[in-house]
């Protein structure tokens, strides 16, 4: 029998080969060892392995910079571009909501009367206090001179003949002055009636020198 091309012969031969036989298995186990770590180490760094082509974001932490959306990032971002006008006054209470109010006007006393200017959208770009000029006529007639020199006389009552007093309306002053010119009438028509029918066909002169001819 020969070792590794040694001829080996006897005891001290058998002895040879036994301890080889043992080294070769220790080596074999070596490797095996070896071999079995290597597989465990492969499948390890494989597990561990990151590949864009197979993953979304819920694989991948977010960075410093390129943030991922969130509702809650839009309204911040929203809310933070809202820039109050001349006539709109905006708010954002963060995460929860934007509000919008119109600008306050200032008026002048409660209760007044104003006429306000709108714009195409309908808010309020002035105001001033309005005259019956901005009004149009209703049932309610505005003054005229024309309707004033066309108003019937109703009511007028000549009854009183008196001296017109400054508290007396229009109506009442007019009737007051027909009784006066209708009581003067009354007494005076019938004295110059008969004065003219004693004197007529006799001329009369005049302070004057001038002559009136009466006839009946």
């Amino acid at each position: 029998m020969t070792g590794f091309g040694v001829p080996i012969r006897g005891a001290a031969g058998k002895k040879t080969i036994v301890a080889t036989a043992r080294a070769l298995a220790d080596v074999s186990a070596e490797v095996a060892a070896l071999t079995k770590a290597a597989a465990t180490a492969q499948a390890a760094a494989s597990a561990n392995t990151f590949s864009l082509a197979n993953a979304n974001t819920d694989e991948l932490q977010e960075g410093q910079y390129n943030l991922y959306f969130t509702p809650r990032r839009a309204e911040d971002a929203v809310g933070g571009i809202l820039a109050n006008s001349a006539n709109i006054t905006l708010a954002y209470v963060g995460g929860t909501s934007i509000t919008a109010n119109l600008t306050p006007i200032t008026f002048g006393a409660s209760g007044s009367l104003y006429a306000f200017t709108f714009d195409t959208y309908g808010r309020v770009v002035d105001y001033r206090t309005p005259s019956t000029t901005d009004l149009a006529e209703g049932t309610n007639l505005y003054f005229t001179v024309a309707r004033v020199l066309a108003t019937i006389l109703a009511g007028l009552s000549t009854a009183t003949n008196a001296v017109i007093t400054a508290a007396d309306s229009v109506l009442v002053a007019l009737g007051k002055l027909q009784a006066q010119i209708t009581a003067t009438n009354a007494v005076v028509n019938p004295a110059t009636s008969a004065f003219f029918t004693t004197i007529a066909g006799v001329p009369i002169t005049t302070i004057a020198g001038d002559f009136i001819s009466v006839s009946a």
